[in-house]
């Protein structure tokens, strides 16, 4: 009985975790396709090759800005000769970064846009000012007093 329950056990964990990794590499249904940036990436178990926006099958060897080659089975030789498979959700960028496909992938012009559908503010400038007042004691007993004011603007 013990055994059966054990067997029983493992058999449910396994399901799960099975289950969570299978949610984990598929795309939320409905989710907007986004315009991705220049490289290649395993998507649904298929090398892919992204070129201006469009996607086709890695059918050849694509080569990065800095060397980096990704092989049409997956494997990434980066160059300092360092080998690896390339997981599925994760990418080569254009200038030979290992990144996550659908988050850092997205071009910019695509960003913008979905930033201004989803909350409907378009781009904005923050400006910070800053104020600080420093005091310096010399060992003579004077005594001097700088403000300073540092303005950051953030787009």
């Amino acid at each position: 009985m013990q055994t059966a329950f054990k067997l029983f056990l493992c058999w449910a964990l396994a399901l799960f975790v099975f289950q969570a990794s299978a949610q984990a590499t598929m795309p939320r249904k409905g989710a907007p396709k986004h315009a991705m940036r220049d490289g290649a990436a395993k998507k649904f178990g298929k090398m892919v090759e992204i070129r201006k926006g469009k996607e086709s099958p890695l059918t050849r060897t694509y080569t990065a800005e800095n060397g980096t080659k990704v092989m049409t089975n997956g494997t990434v030789v980066f160059p300092d000769g360092r080998k690896e498979k390339l997981a599925e959700g994760y990418a080569i960028n254009k200038q030979g970064n290992k990144v996550i496909l659908e988050d850092d992938m997205i071009a910019p012009k695509e960003i913008r846009e979905q930033k201004q559908r989803v909350t409907g503010d378009s781009e904005r400038t923050i400006t910070v000012t800053e104020k600080t007042r420093v005091i310096i004691n010399d060992s003579t007993g004077r005594k001097a007093v700088r403000d300073t004011i540092r303005t950051t603007e953030t787009k």
